[in-house]
């Protein structure tokens, strides 16, 4: 299961990779530590971007841990960062700003201990009775 999510996940990303690029300024930032959770922050960016003279707008919201805070830390309204939008329909983007790795790393590291689990079932001997 996790190694379907997984590829599933490089395919769509890989995808996005095609999309032409353009930059985007952002228009609203913020940032909270929800309650309980100091090692996690929540940050939520908009960003307005055009395509062919027409005016889009996007919203990317995510969380990340206390390593991963410095990838956001310059943003700012009024900032630019860089986006990729579906050229078949522009009001689709993915905003590149955060860290993304993490996931990938995670799947398939959850892939590979499952399939090392199923080996290790598999190969097992089954315990027989002796009469």
């Amino acid at each position: 299961m996790f190694s379907l999510a997984g590829f599933a996940e490089v395919f769509r990303a890989h995808r996005i990779e095609t999309w032409p690029k353009t930059e985007a300024k952002v228009t609203a930032f913020s940032t909270s530590i929800p309650g309980g959770r100091a090692r996690i922050q929540e940050y939520s960016v908009d960003v307005d971007y055009s395509v062919n003279a027409h005016l889009f707008h996007a919203r990317k919201q995510a969380a990340l841990t206390s390593q991963d805070r410095a990838t956001i830390t310059n943003l700012h309204q009024g900032s630019v960062v860089t986006l990729a939008y579906n050229p078949g329909n522009p009001a689709e983007a993915k905003i590149y700003i955060g860290n993304v790795g993490a996931k990938y790393l995670f799947l398939f590291f959850m892939a590979a201990l499952c399939g090392v689990s199923a080996l290790l079932a598999i190969k097992r001997p089954v315990p027989t009775a002796n009469p």
